[in-house]
């Protein structure tokens, strides 16, 4: 991972491949779930607009 640039470098320096073959695994959403499983990896919290806030979201 950290050979793998931005995109304005992955075009100069052949690291494209690398970065498109990263975004296609992880977009594995079942698969990602496994090894969260497996992995014992804790959900991210959820969390609440204050009712000010939420007109403020785009």
């Amino acid at each position: 991972m950290d050979e793998v640039l931005d995109k304005v470098i992955q075009d100069d320096d052949d690291t494209e491949a690398a970065a498109q073959f990263l975004r296609v695994a992880s977009g594995n959403r079942p698969q990602r779930l496994k090894v969260a499983e497996k992995l014992s990896l804790a959900k991210p919290p959820k969390f609440r607009l204050e009712d000010e806030d939420e007109g403020n979201v785009i």
